[in-house]
């Protein structure tokens, strides 16, 4: 038998979450990302080669200085120069180009001293950006 008269109604609660905690860890990450963000030049202060061909120009390819030891003494190597004495290391390193930077490349056991002359030496040549590689390079 139906009864059409009686309805019956269920009491249903209504799930509800609570978004206070959700923005509270919006609002962390916001703040870690902010903080752990490298803040790099705008591209606009950057200088560009681009009005002509000239001998001039520098290259975009960064210079590489690889690090080698030879007997017991450190060994520069730049392009086809081989340096011994970190006065002549100056002496190369003012005739780059320092637009692209500098690349160190050094064998495992140089010496923290080799790789401290080839800083003071771009430096002094006005070379801005240094790179540190520890891959062996050809």
């Amino acid at each position: 038998m139906m009864h059409f008269g009686t309805e019956q109604t269920h009491s249903r609660k209504r799930a509800t979450l609570s978004l206070a905690s959700m923005i509270d860890v919006v609002f962390l990450l916001l703040i870690f990302f902010m903080v752990a963000t490298i803040i790099r030049p705008q591209e606009a202060t950057l200088t560009t080669h681009l009005t002509g061909r000239s001998s001039q120009t520098a290259s975009l390819e960064p210079q590489v200085v690889r690090i080698v030891m030879v007997g017991d003494q450190p060994e520069w190597r730049i392009g086809a120069h081989q340096i011994q004495d970190p006065e002549d290391l100056q002496i190369v390193m003012a005739n780059l180009a320092g637009d692209a930077g500098l690349t160190v490349s050094p064998d495992g056991n140089v010496p923290v001293g080799a790789g401290v002359a080839v800083v003071e030496a771009a430096r002094a040549a006005g070379i801005e950006s240094v790179r540190w590689d520890d891959l062996d390079v050809p």
